[in-house]
């Protein structure tokens, strides 16, 4: 029977009941993950109990005032750790009883100050689904004090990340810190309401792009007087089709992997198949655009690493396409693969327009854009950077204006042991 589990955000399910040790650092990062918790929360109709210092408090609700009505905002329950530390938890053993009927998941937020002998009292007169964050200054905790809290919290969570427990019997696993969670999930709502309209529209675009191919390879092959120049008009019409398919098939892949969440998850994949499929669909983008497409690869592209194929196919072929979007017909774009050092390196270069530095210090930003006459959200590049950032990877860009752009994308590959080790 598998463990019940309650949403902490929307793509991120935690154990029901389940503690999360924050160890924090820094105050600014603190706050935001706070606000994440908050937000998501209030996103997902959860009861929500926060115990902090009335700062805090005041400094996050005057942000989520002006995303969330006072009704929403009324679902949040606030105590004041530093008013009534030595009674804290009896207020909110009341306030609960008087709920437990409301089916409602509760959330909890707990500042250092909350004894946890009265966080389990809690826990048991809690029939709802609920989860706990228990968050502590690292400088205040020795690192017996963290040992020992790790054997009562399920999860881990520093400024950054989240993971789970060593001192569970659990495969460990690491995800990005809820601020992370909650600012990919928001930065890909526009994204997936754009794809939703693709997926839409592509089914109505298809059927007549499929007569019109056809109609092209019928009089290919049924009309012998067809000039030379007629038939380079027919075989461009049909390589238009294609290349159109498969942009059509690339964002209807993209729409389902954002909607289902699939982005997230992670597993050991070879990284052949999705290679040799970015390279065929841009092999035909590239001929269309009239743009010469160079492939460098290994041999062989057996290697695994750590993602998701959907997720890889995005990466490239964003890169892909973008360096072809801003390159002129008769240039040339380079599409380089390394296996080196234990890890795949892949290289897009072209010699394009290039970006001045302001350019290319907003290029990972929601909607930023290498170049305003270019259609586009510009928000492709933004989630290629979170994806490689979630796959343990690295993106690195040259460029100079007028000159083009070299991206570099390398992920760590998987080490299998070899036989008899």
């Amino acid at each position: 029977m598998s463990a019940k589990m309650v949403p902490l955000t929307r793509g991120l399910p935690v154990l029901d009941g389940g503690s999360i040790l924050y160890v924090y650092d820094q105050e600014e990062i603190y706050l935001e993950n706070l606000l994440a918790f908050l937000r998501d929360g209030l996103r997902m109709q959860h009861k929500i109990y926060l115990f902090d210092d009335l700062g805090a408090y005041k400094h996050v609700i005057q942000i989520l005032s002006s995303e969330f009505s006072d009704d929403f905002l009324s679902e949040i329950i606030f105590q004041d750790v530093y008013s009534r530390s030595s009674d804290l938890l009896f207020w909110g053993d009341q306030e609960i009883a008087e709920t437990d009927s409301i089916p409602k998941a509760n959330r909890f937020w707990l500042h250092d100050r909350v004894d946890l002998m009265r966080l389990e009292t809690v826990k048991r007169h809690i029939d709802v689904p609920k989860l706990f964050v228990h968050a502590h200054g690292i400088a205040a905790l020795s690192g017996e004090e963290v040992f020992s809290l790790l054997r009562t919290h399920e999860y881990l969570m520093t400024d950054h990340e989240l993971l789970v427990s060593p001192l569970f019997p659990q495969d460990s696993s690491k995800v990005p810190s809820l601020s992370s969670q909650s600012s990919t999930d928001n930065e890909l709502d526009l994204y997936k309401k754009k794809l939703d309209f693709v997926h839409v529209v592509s089914h109505e675009v298809r059927n007549p792009l499929t007569i019109l191919s056809g109609f092209a390879t019928i009089l290919l092959e049924t009309e012998p007087s067809i000039s030379p120049r007629g038939k380079e008009k027919l075989y461009g019409i049909s390589h238009y089709v294609k290349s159109i398919d498969q942009e059509l098939s690339h964002l209807i892949e993209t729409e389902e992997m954002l909607a289902e969440e699939l982005y997230i998850k992670l597993d050991a994949f070879c990284i052949e198949k999705p290679i040799l499929q970015v390279i065929d669909m841009m092999r035909t983008k590239s001929h269309v655009q009239h743009i010469d497409f160079i492939v460098e690869r290994p041999l062989s592209l057996t290697d695994f690493m750590m993602g998701n194929p959907m997720g890889l196919r995005l990466i490239l072929s964003n890169l892909i396409s973008n360096a072809l979007k801003y390159s002129r017909e008769g240039e040339a774009v380079r599409f380089t693969i390394h296996l080196v050092n234990d890890q795949v390196c892949f290289i897009i270069e072209d010699q394009g327009i290039g970006m001045t530095q302001k350019q290319m210090r907003s290029l990972f930003r929601k909607y930023g854009k290498i170049n305003e006459e270019k259609s586009g959200q510009g928000i492709g590049l933004y989630v290629v950077k979170r994806l490689t950032d979630l796959f343990g990877g690295s993106i690195e860009i040259e460029s100079q204006l007028g000159q083009g752009t070299i991206v570099t994308v390398t992920f760590p590959l998987i080490l299998f042991p070899s036989k008899g080790e």
